[in-house]
């Protein structure tokens, strides 16, 4: 990548970017301090990790990019963070259960097709699937 005079060295990247973190922070984990100020430093040590000399905005999505896998493997690792994170979300409005499951039945429905089931086969295991749950 060429050098431009727009780009900056990354730990100045970091500084300056402090408050975008901050607020991306607060978007991806609403209502959770502790792990916003997790997220911030994530951010940042991605930033500082980068070396070099980039655009700002490149750092800004190595960054956010960073954030996003962060949050991703830290609810593998963590069931009953994630389960009280979806029940927080549900309460709040955000994560609706119905249509979850409206989007399961649409993948199975489509799962039948491809696979030249016939439909009322899918409906039979749809049915079972909801049963069993």
């Amino acid at each position: 990548m060429s050098q431009n005079a727009s780009d900056v060295n990354s730990m100045d990247a970091a500084v300056d970017l402090q408050d975008s973190f901050v607020k991306i922070a607060a978007r991806l984990r609403p209502r959770d301090p502790a792990t916003q100020d997790d997220l911030v430093q994530e951010m940042g040590k991605a930033v500082v990790e980068m070396g070099g000399r980039h655009p700002l905005a490149l750092y800004r999505s190595i960054a956010v990019r960073r954030a996003k896998d962060s949050l991703r493997n830290w609810f593998r690792r963590s069931p009953v963070d994630r389960a009280l994170y979806e029940s927080r979300q549900q309460r709040d409005g955000r994560f609706d259960v119905f249509d979850e499951a409206q989007k399961q039945e649409k993948f199975l429905k489509n799962l039948a097709r491809a696979m030249d089931w016939d439909v009322p086969a899918a409906e039979d295991l749809i049915e079972w699937l909801k049963r069993s749950a």
